[in-house]
This record gives structure tokens, C-alpha cells and sequence, in this order.
């Protein structure tokens, strides 16, 4: 299993959070970077909603082993200890969520999910964050979100090419 490549958000695929805008969470960086300190965040108005986001795609792609979400985020408990979900849907299939206990700093996070799935399903992944502070003085913030995937390659097609070995 090889590293494909990596994608970022590229569309919002509902607005639910407050500062829910995509452009805010996909900074070009990878973990132990920081991001760029924009965030799309959640509070007491945003209970239980998840957050998607339509992902970039990769071409030429045989199929999909694992993709690791990983996200940089931050939850503020003012009242209780809060939690993000995380969750993909390759082909618009949501997955298990995956719940990460958030600290007060901004800290990377990350969610492996393991499964088989094909060019198509990657070309319609979308991810999902969902958080718990409803009522709640809590804000979380993520800052950065992207997935790692892995797989493997369609094989070259080489065609009719061929080697002349005689004498010129």
C-alpha cells in the first residue's frame, strides 16, 4: 500500500458551522505544520450538525485502501470536555465516525479508515466533522483538514510500443 497523494477541501457541501467556508481549512500543509490561523468553528448554535466538505481527487487511481483524515483543531470546554467526529464518505457512503478528545491548544488529529474502494468513490469523497456544543459555552476550531490516500495505481498501458533490436 502506497501513498497516492493527498486532497484538500474544495467545496463546501452544506454550511452548518459558523465560519463553515472551505477556503478557511485548506491551507497547502501537512502535519507537525501549523495553518494559516483561519478556522471554521462550531458553538452552542451548532449541535450534533455535521459540517462537509467535498474533497480535490486524484486520476489514475486502481483502488483505495486507507485514507487518513487528519484535521488541526482545538476545542475550548468552558462547561464540559468536548469531542470532534470525524468521518469520510467515499462514494457518499459515510463510514464509522471517529470520535478525538480535543485539547484548548491546536493540535493535529487524525482518523484511519480502512476499506475498498474505487476512482469513482474517491472522485465523490466528502468528510464530515461533527461536534457536541449545543447549550454549551464550547467553541471547537479547525484551522487545517486534509486526507491522505493510499492504494494503488492503474498500471501503465505501454500499448503497441516495442523495441526494434535488429540491424540498421
Amino acid at each position: 500500500m502506497a501513498l497516492l497523494g493527498i486532497v484538500r477541501p474544495n467545496a463546501n457541501n452544506n454550511e452548518l458551522w459558523s465560519g463553515h467556508d472551505y477556503i478557511n481549512i485548506d491551507e497547502v500543509v501537512v502535519q507537525p505544520n501549523a495553518g494559516g490561523g483561519d478556522v471554521i468553528s462550531a458553538d452552542k448554535y451548532d449541535d450534533m450538525e455535521r459540517q462537509q466538505y467535498d474533497m480535490q481527487t486524484l486520476s489514475g487511481v486502481e483502488s483505495v485502501t486507507q485514507i487518513v483524515l487528519w484535521v488541526y483543531a482545538s476545542g475550548i470546554p468552558l462547561e464540559s470536555y468536548k469531542y470532534l467526529r470525524l468521518n469520510i464518505a467515499p462514494g457518499g457512503v459515510w463510514q464509522t465516525e471517529q470520535s478525538k478528545a480535543l485539547t484548548t491548544s491546536m493540535a493535529w488529529y487524525s482518523a484511519t479508515f480502512n476499506g475498498t474502494w474505487t476512482q469513482a468513490d474517491l472522485d465523490s469523497l466528502l468528510i464530515g466533522l461533527t461536534t457536541d456544543t449545543m447549550g454549551t459555552n464550547d467553541n471547537t476550531a479547525v484551522d487545517v483538514a486534509y486526507c491522505e490516500i493510499y492504494g494503488t495505481l492503474v498500471p501503465p498501458d505501454y500499448g503497441d510500443f516495442f523495441f526494434f533490436l535488429g540491424e540498421g
